[in-house]
């Protein structure tokens, strides 16, 4: 790639001197391919000079060229600053643009890259298709404080490959420099012996830098790309290569350079780290929007408030937790809620769908895979779910739908604490706090011989159950409000209140589908709604339907509401309407005080 920056700045006369991201494009390139990994999106990242460094998807041909077009990253270079275009075309900043007729993507998040107070580049996060653009627009904010970590990643990067250049001219001063720095870093002389080891490789390693200190690198690390760069003087970024002893068995990602001094090279300096670490981190910056407490959890009912409090209780454990609940009941919201609350919550949160991966595919996406453990493995191997959880929770969703091989694999696994990768035979021991969901009858799987027994005893330590919706109608409205606010910000609306009849709905409805059901009722009605109140006319027509379907079967209940409100009424008469007469009166009712002033709204109206 490399090569091709220098073809094409002579052959266009651009510039003679690559900038401080074309020098470390590699690992530039690298960072983009993982974010659109994590994302789902595409990336693309240029220089100062408005030159495309790093690129994945269908603008992956762009990389090594000048864009003239690159009006968005021309204004973000000159003013520093975030942006988001949400119409390309038609922004702005598209006006001259020669192709926003013609623009091939549907939004962009354009992020600066920054060191020492100078923009040196920029990162962009694209969408190309509505679905894209609607995930990418509707989490923006989180999606530019990601990226914008990236381009501080990338900085970090562009400002340790200058480091590394300057520290050449002294010995002291790169030895120095190099254990400061959190990577491994190896530095050798010109017969490739080793002359110095910093803190972190030793730490990495698990060796004695002294004891290696003057022998070769190739005793070190048999695989080390040093001596190639010192016969070439030329710079290998990111080789994957692997490293064992006595205690340490890993896959690390490598950088290597040469040390010229007078155009004579004197040595040259390694930069390595484990790939599990940088995947981790990487995953880590990726999910941290996802973060989820006890407070971020809606609801008033008594019986969410009451597994709320049991919730907090568990969690300050370690045992295993089975979530039970029909589906769109916040499982997955209880999961993360008990991991940032638990002793694993500073550690990483990983999740599985064991019913969205084909069998084919789980047993590798759970443990891990070696190089060549099949056709299409990758390139050195990939980690698990169960090495990248180390430290933290593995969320094992849809429990009841793993295959019966592989449950009996996950049982030796959790029994042991420990797992061989696909194709490998080293064995990685793990820490790790393991909660599963299910919306089925394990019982009933058990007795039809589609569940281990011994897998379900092993999971169910402490069963959660998660209520329905239809069981906690007093939440109905509370958590229809929020969703309101919620996509009432996200498409710019104004809508502030939902009518009366809508309420009616809303609670009436049995909502099989649960939180998740309401949530897609509520975006629905906000698309069409164009008024301040949410109203009938908005939402979906089958709700409409039911609604009217469900009238002559009504009676019963409204009865009960009138019964309900003769008796608050009565209470009121009784005790008063202070303050001090509701909280006696909801506590008497066994409702909390906000769920009493809603009733009072309501039976007002």
């Amino acid at each position: 790639m490399r090569r091709n920056y220098c073809r094409v700045n002579q052959a266009r006369g651009v510039l003679n001197i690559l900038s401080e991201l074309q020098k470390i494009q590699l690992v530039v390139q690298e960072i983009a391919e993982a974010i659109a990994s994590a994302l789902n999106m595409e990336v693309e990242i240029f220089d100062e000079n408005l030159i495309v460094v790093g690129a994945t998807g269908r603008i992956r041909s762009k990389i090594g060229f000048k864009q003239e077009t690159a009006h968005v990253a021309k204004y973000i270079i000159e003013g520093g600053t975030s942006c988001t275009i949400d119409r390309p075309g038609s922004h702005y900043l598209c006006a001259h643009c020669k192709i926003k007729e013609n623009c091939f993507c549907t939004a962009a998040l354009v992020c600066p890259v920054s060191r020492k107070g100078k923009t040196i580049g920029t990162i962009s996060l694209l969408s190309f298709d509505e679905d894209q653009r609607r995930i990418l627009l509707s989490g923006q904010a989180r999606f530019i404080d990601f990226i914008s970590r990236m381009g501080e990643l990338i900085a970090g990067q562009a400002q340790l490959n200058e480091a590394v250049s300057r520290a050449a001219s002294s010995e002291k001063h790169l030895k120095t420099i190099i254990d400061s720095v959190n990577e491994g870093i190896v530095a050798v002389n010109a017969d490739a012996s080793i002359s110095h080891i910093n803190k972190a490789a030793e730490k990495l390693l698990n060796i004695d830098g002294d004891y290696f200190t003057g022998k070769l690198i190739q005793n070190l690390f048999p695989d080390s790309p040093i001596p190639s760069v010192i016969s070439t003087c030329k710079a290998q970024l990111k080789s994957e290569i692997s490293y064992a002893n006595e205690l340490s068995a890993l896959k690390i990602a490598c950088s290597a350079f040469p040390i010229m001094l007078n155009g004579t090279i004197v040595g040259a300096v390694m930069t390595f780290n484990d790939i599990k670490t940088i995947t981790r981190y990487a995953d880590s910056l990726a999910s941290r929007h996802e973060e989820v407490s006890f407070e971020d959890i809606c609801g008033e009912s008594m019986i969410i408030r009451n597994l709320i409090e049991k919730a907090k209780i568990i969690a300050a454990g370690r045992s295993t937790i089975l979530l039970r609940g029909e589906s769109g009941t916040g499982k997955e919201l209880f999961a993360r809620a008990i991991h940032k609350a638990s002793p694993f919550g500073s550690g990483p949160f990983q999740v599985i769908n064991c019913s969205a991966i084909p069998e084919s595919l789980l047993e590798s996406e759970l443990f891990g895979y070696e190089e060549g453990a099949f056709t299409g493995a990758r390139k050195g191997g990939k980690p698990g779910k169960f090495e990248l959880a180390d430290g933290g929770t593995l969320f094992l969703d849809e429990i009841g739908d793993m295959p019966l091989l592989l449950q009996a694999k996950l049982l030796r696994v959790l029994e042991s604490s420990s797992f061989e990768r696909v194709g490998g035979t080293g064995d990685y021991r793990f820490n790790v706090r393991i909660i599963a969901a299910t919306n089925k009858s394990l019982e009933s799987m058990v007795k039809e011989g589609l569940f281990r027994s011994d897998l379900y005893y092993r999971l169910n330590v402490i069963p959660l159950l998660l209520p329905a919706l239809r069981e906690r109608r007093e939440d109905i409205l509370l958590l229809a409000e929020y969703l309101l606010e919620k996509y009432s910000f996200l498409m710019g609306k104004n809508i502030f209140t939902i009518e009366q009849d809508v309420q009616q709905i809303f609670y009436n409805y049995d909502w099989p589908g649960n939180v998740r059901e309401l949530e897609n009722v509520v975006e629905y009605a906000v698309n069409f709604e164009n008024s301040k109140t949410l109203k009938n006319n908005s939402l979906p027509r089958w709700l409409l339907t039911n609604d009217l379907q469900q009238l002559n079967g009504q009676k019963l209940k409204q009865k009960s509401k009138e019964w309900e409100a003769d008796h608050i009424e009565k209470l009121i008469s009784e005790y008063g309407t202070s303050l001090a007469a509701k909280k006696k009166i909801a506590a008497e009712l066994g409702i909390s005080i906000t769920t009493l002033y809603r009733k009072l709204k309501l039976n007002s109206t």
